[in-house]
């Protein structure tokens, strides 16, 4: 095979590589459902037996309940879901599936509900904490708050 031939077979492959993350990236955002949420937490120094907060550091558990009334499936996985805490925002911590937690990872189909818990590990003591849903690399349902705890736990 000659040098221009294989540059000429190179582009081309790259240049449908570079068409199909586009379509993909396009039908993955016009495919995100929507869906409901709600959240409540509890602050803690310990995660199950074994696993204590650093100093200066403490664990917000959320239970976080989402309702599924799109025709789209979402997820319960924590990925996207980050904790703003006194204007830091956290990523979730790995003691989420510690098995003392609850955590469920489900596929919720339309017209379902659950109820599954994510941990954070924050410093200090946050005065001022909400939850954000930015989705995985901006991609992902999108979700508006509800009113499904009538009182939620504060800091």
């Amino acid at each position: 095979m000659d040098h221009k031939k294989a540059i000429k077979i190179g582009f081309s492959c790259l240049i449908l590589c570079l068409m199909e993350l586009f379509f993909v990236e396009f039908a993955v955002a016009e495919d995100s459902g929507s869906g409901y949420y709600d959240w409540k937490w509890y602050v803690t120094s310990h995660i199950g037996e074994y696993t204590t907060a650093p100093s200066g550091y403490e664990y917000i558990v959320i239970t976080l309940y989402l309702q599924n009334d799109d025709g789209q499936s979402i997820t319960t996985s924590p990925s996207g879901w980050n904790l703003i805490a006194d204007e830091l925002k956290y990523e979730h911590d790995f003691s989420t599936f510690d098995r003392s937690i609850g955590y469920q990872d489900i596929e919720i189909v339309k017209g379902r509900n659950i109820e599954t818990k994510i941990v954070y590990l924050v410093k200090g003591k946050p005065t001022n904490i909400h939850l954000q849903f930015d989705g995985i690399w901006g991609i992902g349902p999108t979700f508006k708050e509800i009113n499904h705890y009538m009182n939620r736990t504060s800091l």
